[in-house]
């Protein structure tokens, strides 16, 4: 029979296993296609990409006041990489993060509207705000739980 103090003593224990399993589902439901992260961004290998900027990204302000986020470059400049590694950042802090291709959102809202669902369709978006990527332009908008 476990004591009173062991269980108080389990409490937090348990309490603090929460949040880290929080953030590995809130970063699984974004959908990213693969991991990154901050860390491994070569700046070096993008001299237009500041890290100062980044880093004043990745403290998620602008989720806060409900701003969005849209990264324009060439292909190989790291939009994907920093969008990925932005919205894990989100997640972690605790936002619903959605990374989707804007084509495949397209073509899923065309459909949804077809089959008169497209509210459904909106609804299944973290607070029903729309987060495309596409292949120029990323843009993503994490939703403050």
């Amino acid at each position: 029979m476990d004591s009173p103090s062991r269980s108080v003593r389990a409490v937090p224990n348990e309490c603090d296993d929460r949040a880290p399993r929080r953030s590995e589902r809130r970063i699984r439901a974004a959908a990213f296609p693969r991991e990154k992260s901050l860390r491994a961004f070569d700046f070096d290998a993008n001299p237009s990409v500041d890290p100062a900027t980044v880093n004043t990204l990745a403290t998620c302000e602008w989720v806060k006041k409900g701003e969005l986020l849209c990264l324009i470059g060439d292909s190989g400049t790291g939009k994907s990489h920093l969008l990925i590694a932005l919205g894990t950042k989100a997640a972690m802090q605790g936002f619903r993060v959605r990374y989707v291709l804007a084509t495949k959102l397209v073509n899923e809202l065309v459909e949804a509207a077809d089959e008169k669902q497209l509210s459904k369709t909106i609804a299944r978006y973290p607070g029903n705000s729309l987060c495309p990527r596409s292949p120029r332009c990323g843009m993503t908008r994490p939703v403050p739980q």
